[in-house]
């Protein structure tokens, strides 16, 4: 089972609706798909799917309910991990609770099931970088406004120096036309080349569309509330594109959530890592952030 995880620098990107239609999208094209969302606390997901979530990966972390009690089938082919909403405490889990949800996670484990995608939370804090560096692929998500291409930049600088072998592809949001989505995109490639010797994929732009902000209302995906909208066709392009390069990496490597499940140790070394990482980063008047204005 390959894993993709979701990111975006900062909040209001259009990365939690991104992902279910992407979602949506994978199993459309018969990848039977499961939706970990990794927001937890302020998860929404199950709600984008319009489906209901008694239980939540926080009753997995308090040892209440197993993993596959808490995993419910969406109605478009999409099974859903809800991770729990206005749960403090999920958060900020400690080393042992990841470890714990980790191994839940790897449970899932199904020759029947082809992808895990996971809906991971906005930002760099630890717990957000730790879910993101265990999938095979992170997608990352922005738009073309200044300060989310500033955050969408410094998420990768943080993630790249503590893990550099991370392999990341750009989604541009809510654009107006594909140029404005190329010059986005160029910023932060050319950035994260120039200082990070990091190549960085670029998938495509979306366009903006009313039609994604109806089938919120409406708790169902914008691909299936209207497939042929100009946001659906951009999402079975992105599946298409992320489908091939899935393809391309090596078969029967550590699943996502053994890899999650890395242990308490390891994840004394992760925040390690991750402080020095965000003390690299130095702020966003470093030298390298500064650039995404000016190329």
């Amino acid at each position: 089972m390959t894993s993709i995880a979701i990111a975006s620098g900062k909040g209001g990107t259009g990365k939690s609706v991104f992902s279910a239609s992407l979602a949506s999208a994978f199993a459309g094209r018969g990848l039977p798909t499961i939706l970990f969302d990794a927001d937890l606390g302020v998860g929404n997901a199950h709600i984008l799917h319009g489906v209901t979530a008694e239980r939540t990966a926080a009753h997995v972390v308090a040892g209440r309910e197993t993993i596959q009690n808490v995993v419910v089938d969406g109605p478009h082919g999409v099974r859903v991990v809800p991770g729990g909403s206005g749960v403090a405490g999920m958060a900020t889990l400690s080393s042992y609770e990841l470890h714990l949800l980790g191994r839940a996670l790897a449970r899932l484990e199904d020759p029947a099931v082809d992808l895990l995608m996971a809906d991971a939370g906005a930002g760099i804090s630890a717990q957000t970088i730790r879910f993101l560096a265990a999938a095979d692929l992170v997608v990352l998500v922005t738009t073309p406004d200044l300060t989310a291409l500033t955050d969408a930049y410094a998420l990768i600088k943080v993630l790249v120096t503590a893990h550099p072998r991370t392999d990341i592809s750009l989604v541009v949001n809510r654009v107006h036309n594909p140029e404005e989505g190329l010059g986005a995109a160029d910023r932060i490639c050319q950035t994260a080349r120039r200082f990070l010797g990091v190549e960085v994929r670029y998938i495509g732009s979306m366009p903006e569309d009313a039609e994604v902000q109806v089938s919120v209302a409406d708790r169902v995906p914008f691909l299936v509330r209207d497939p042929h909208s100009p946001a659906a066709a951009f999402v079975r392009y992105a599946a298409e594109t992320l489908e091939a390069v899935l393809a391309t990496r090596a078969a029967g490597g550590t699943s996502y959530g053994t890899r999650l499940s890395g242990g308490p140790r390891r994840g004394a070394r992760l925040r390690s890592r991750l402080s020095a990482a965000r003390d690299a980063l130095g702020g966003r008047r470093s030298v390298d952030a500064a650039a995404l204005s000016t190329n």
